[in-house]
C-alpha cells in the first residue's frame, strides 16, 4: 500500500511540473508578443512553424540516385519528385520534418512487386522549395 502511494505522489509531481513548465512559457510568449511581437513573430515562425532543413544521409543520397527525378511546380515554387519502377503508382506522403526518402526501406518491395514507388518533399521540406 504505502508503494502505490508513492507513484501516486510522484505522479503528481510530475502533472504539476507539466502544469507549471505550460503555464510559465505560456506567460513568456505572452509578455514577449506584446513587449516584441515583430521578434517573437519571427522567432515563432522559425521554431514552430517551420520544418527543419537538415541534409542527406549518405543511404538516402545512394538510393535517390537511383531513382528517375522530375520536378512539379506549384505557386511558383519547385516540388521534388522521384519515381522507381513500372506499373501503378504508389505515391508515399512523408510528415512534418520529413522528406519521401524516408520510406526507402518500404520501395524494393512494391517495385519488386511491379508497381511504380513515387516520392517527394512536400514544400520548405528536404530538396524542394
Amino acid at each position: 500500500m504505502r508503494e502505490e502511494t508513492l507513484k501516486i505522489k510522484s505522479a503528481s509531481t510530475n502533472v504539476r511540473n507539466i502544469k507549471l513548465k505550460k503555464r510559465s512559457t505560456h506567460l513568456l510568449i505572452t509578455a514577449m508578443w506584446h513587449l516584441l511581437p515583430t521578434l517573437t513573430r519571427r522567432i515563432l515562425k522559425e521554431h514552430i512553424f517551420s520544418p527543419k532543413r537538415y541534409d542527406l544521409t549518405p543511404g538516402e543520397r545512394k538510393y535517390l540516385e537511383t531513382g528517375e527525378p522530375f520536378r512539379i511546380y506549384v505557386h511558383g515554387k519547385t516540388i521534388r519528385c522521384w519515381k522507381w519502377g513500372r506499373g501503378p503508382g504508389i505515391l508515399f506522403v512523408h510528415g512534418w520534418n520529413g522528406r519521401g526518402v524516408h520510406f526507402r526501406h518500404f520501395f524494393d518491395t512494391f517495385i519488386n512487386a511491379g508497381y511504380t514507388v513515387i516520392a517527394y518533399d512536400a514544400p520548405a521540406h528536404g530538396e524542394s522549395d
